[in-house]
């Protein structure tokens, strides 16, 4: 008897298994060791409907980028939401990337891979989210530096300190992990994180 053939899976989900496929591929081996005849072989398809469905390299990597920015948005509609005091606001920022990268980490990997060899992924995740969330940042600052909660500061720069002591922490204790690092749940990181950062913020505090 011949073999029943295999359900067809509805357009969307071939893309987002692809998409997912290609993603976990590009974090192992980044873009440049990873051919399409191997992104194929992980999504399990055939390299034909990767052609059709991303005729271009650029529409795969918009696909990856938008799956991922949707991720995070939790954390940009943190950093944003007027509703939050500012300590909820950063605290939540943390929480939600550092819990994330803990889950899965390969968008983070992928994002080494993509920086060390210059490729435009990484410019293009800067711009969509990154520096959203970092424009967000320093708006909260500016705002409470009018109301005289802060002291003076470089706001912009502020606001990248702040992300770059939780990206520093999420990379540290998923990627590097060095012996002796402090294994810290994310909801305790992003509580002193937010407490050490706001503190350093108070006006009239140490300098």
């Amino acid at each position: 008897m011949p073999r029943p053939a295999r359900p067809r899976l509805p357009h969307d989900a071939r893309r987002r298994q692809i998409v997912d496929a290609s993603r976990a591929l590009f974090a192992r081996r980044g873009f440049s060791g990873t051919t399409t005849r191997a992104l194929a072989r992980a999504a399990g398809v055939s390299e034909a409907l990767i052609y059709r469905l991303f005729p271009a390299k650029r529409a795969l990597y918009d696909a990856i980028l938008q799956r991922q920015i949707a991720e995070a948005s939790p954390a940009r509609d943190a950093a944003a939401d007027p509703s939050l005091a500012d300590r909820d606001a950063f605290r939540r920022l943390a929480m939600d990337l550092l819990a994330r990268i803990r889950r899965d980490d390969s968008f983070l990997r992928l994002l080494l891979h993509s920086g060390l060899e210059r490729h435009a992924l990484c410019g293009m995740f800067y711009e969509a989210h990154v520096a959203r969330v970092i424009a967000a940042l320093r708006a909260r600052i500016e705002a409470g530096m009018r109301a005289g909660r802060y002291r003076r500061v470089d706001a912009l720069l502020a606001a990248r300190a702040f992300l770059g002591m939780v990206v520093h922490t999420a990379m540290a204790q998923t990627l590097f992990r060095p012996r002796g690092w402090p294994n810290i749940p994310p909801g305790r990181a992003a509580n002193a994180f937010a407490d050490l950062f706001l503190a350093g913020l108070a006006r009239g505090g140490r300098r």
